[in-house]
Parts: structure tokens; sequence; C-alpha cells
């Protein structure tokens, strides 16, 4: 869905904004899908020439889950 769509289409179904929105959200393809290649890329480059901005005890801390919309 095009950027501004849901607000468009909610407007014209007479439907309130948030149905619209989640709608949308759940149309909504994750970059760390489409671009799975980069982001690996760009995690290498920085293992090699970037400084960590937090310490190797936080790194290890578990991280969290993504949010699903369905």
């Amino acid at each position: 869905m095009p950027p501004g769509t849901a607000m468009y289409a909610a407007y014209a179904a007479k439907k309130p904004l948030t149905e619209g929105l989640i709608e949308a959200l759940g149309e909504t393809v994750p970059l760390s899908t489409t671009r799975v290649e980069q982001i690996q890329a760009l995690r290498t480059w920085a293992r090699q020439r970037a400084v960590p901005a937090s310490s190797p005890e936080a790194r290890e801390q578990p991280r969290l889950s993504p949010i699903r919309f369905s």
C-alpha cells in the first residue's frame, strides 16, 4: 500500500483511521525480509570497521522479539 493510502482508504470507507493503519501494517514487509543481503553486508562492514556503542556485557543481553501484526 503506497504511503498515505491507508488514510484515504479509511476516509472513503468511513472507517476509523486506526483500522486502515492496522490493515496497512499487516501488508507491510519488514526491511529485514526484503533487504537481507544489504543488511548482512552492512553488519560485516561494521564488524571490521566500527566500534561497538555498547559494552560486551550489554551485547550479551537477550534481544527483544519483533512485533508481528497479523
